[in-house]
């Protein structure tokens, strides 16, 4: 593998503060030069981005409807825990203070946590809000 390819994965693999926007990817060496050694145009599978797109829609969906089960008291305390997990109070909970929360948790618990916080993160963004712990 080359060094521009390593160097562009670096950037991409990292905390999302300091991670590569798109534009930023595609200014990059690596990209620059597989992009001109490569005439031929990628071939995109829309079919299957459709398909991903309607699938983070219907999580979205199926989230508001079980919140919306939810009793009062149990929103409050869920808007509770969130706030006592957002440690800068900035209303957006990262990985590290999910994290930091965690701790003292058995192993087994923590797995199925971060597995319910992974299905919270429908953006993909490596954080949850707290708008949209609110559905």
């Amino acid at each position: 593998m080359s060094e521009s390819a390593k160097d562009l994965i670096r950037k991409m693999l990292c905390k999302p503060a300091s991670r590569l926007t798109a534009a930023e990817v595609l200014k990059q060496e690596w990209v620059l030069q597989e992009a001109s050694a490569n005439e031929e145009p990628l071939s995109l599978d829309y079919q299957s981005l459709k398909n991903f797109t309607n699938a983070q829609r219907l999580k979205k969906v199926a989230l508001s409807v079980i919140a919306s089960q939810l009793s009062e008291e149990e929103i409050n305390e869920l808007a509770a825990q969130f706030t006592k997990l957002d440690v800068n109070g900035d209303g957006v909970l990262t990985f590290e203070e999910m994290e930091a929360g965690l701790k003292g948790v058995d192993e087994k618990s923590r797995e199925e946590i971060l597995r319910v916080i992974d299905s919270i993160d429908t953006d993909r963004n490596g954080t949850i809000n707290y708008t949209g712990m609110r559905f």
